[in-house]
């Protein structure tokens, strides 16, 4: 919902009253016009949209109730409130109004204190409605990302793996994985302390992020030290090519690391694969056995490297 004044959408077949309900809101709220039903829905969904919609019940071709109808069918539409305005006072109506989803009714001739008092809460509502829809939003994403790193969680690699093996095995296509750990970490923890290693993990995740730079693809931290690329309909030589460039990334950095084995400064290894996901056959811890396989045999040759193959 709109920061600035609210749009409202009247609609109506007689000039008159949209005059009428115009020179009592104006003043408050930017207004738009349709004077019958095909008009109503065109305009309810060009920009700017608006934030409620008084809708007339009677109307010739299209009435209000077949509008509100069209309306909530629609999703560009269907959250838009609308309150039913007639001149009937009959409860059959206003029953088949809820039901069809209008939100309230006001009946002619107006009460400029009932219209405005109707408008202003159900504008409130929406507004408390957003609010709650943002906050509801905001935390599905905190629950999908790591506190530390600001890169996805193992909750959302998990989510994700799964859609896309399934994605994968529907349109026959690849899947790929590398699976990423720190050489000695538990060493650079020890010794540089768990802030200096914290620090470490934000840097590489960075650094991470500007090399997985595909549209399709995921990046996460697995757990502890090792993180995780999903690669969607990704072949052996790009995974190659990122791989290395993940490598060479991270030397660059030159973190020093005085307790590592096998360099002076922070290091990776990696362990790669591509799978065509089958539905029939295994699932995606398959291909995390797989990569998580190809990762130990990097850290068994000596770290620093990276083993991607198809196996």
């Amino acid at each position: 919902m709109k920061e600035d004044k609210p749009t409202l959408l009247l609609v109506d077949d007689e000039r008159l009253h949209i005059n009428v309900l115009n020179n009592m809101l104006k003043d408050s709220y930017e207004i738009k016009v349709a004077l019958n039903g095909r008009q109503a829905i065109d305009r309810a969904i060009s920009f700017p949209q608006p934030d409620l919609i008084l809708l007339d019940v009677q109307m010739p071709e299209l009435d209000g109730f077949e509008v509100l109808s069209l309306l909530q069918k629609d999703t560009r539409t269907r959250e838009i409130p609308v309150i039913f305005v007639t001149a009937m006072d009959s409860e059959g109506d206003e029953t088949k109004g809820f039901k069809l989803g209008a939100v309230d009714y006001i009946t002619k001739p107006y009460s400029p204190a009932i219209v405005n008092a109707r408008i202003k809460i159900h504008l409130k509502l929406l507004r408390q409605k957003c609010e709650l829809q943002e906050m509801h939003q905001q935390v599905l994403a905190l629950s999908f990302t790591d506190e530390l790193t600001g890169i996805a969680n193992r909750r959302r690699f998990n989510e994700f793996l799964e859609q896309e093996w399934t994605r994968s095995s529907r349109v026959e296509s690849s899947l790929g994985l590398l699976m990423i750990d720190i050489d000695y970490f538990k060493l650079y923890n020890d010794h540089y302390g768990h802030n200096g290693g914290d620090k470490c993990l934000k840097k590489i995740a960075e650094t991470l992020i500007i090399q997985v730079i595909r549209s399709p693809d995921l990046l996460a931290r697995y757990g502890g030290e090792e993180f995780v690329c999903v690669l969607p309909g990704a072949e052996l030589d790009e995974l190659h090519k990122i791989g290395q460039s993940i490598l060479d990334a991270i030397r660059n950095l030159a973190i020093p690391h005085e307790k590592s084995d096998i360099a002076d400064i922070v290091t990776l290894s990696i362990g790669g694969t591509v799978i065509k996901p089958n539905l029939n056959k295994g699932d995606s811890e398959d291909l995390i056995k797989m990569a998580d396989a190809l990762l130990y045999e990097s850290k068994q040759k000596g770290r620093n490297r990276m083993t991607i193959r198809d196996v």
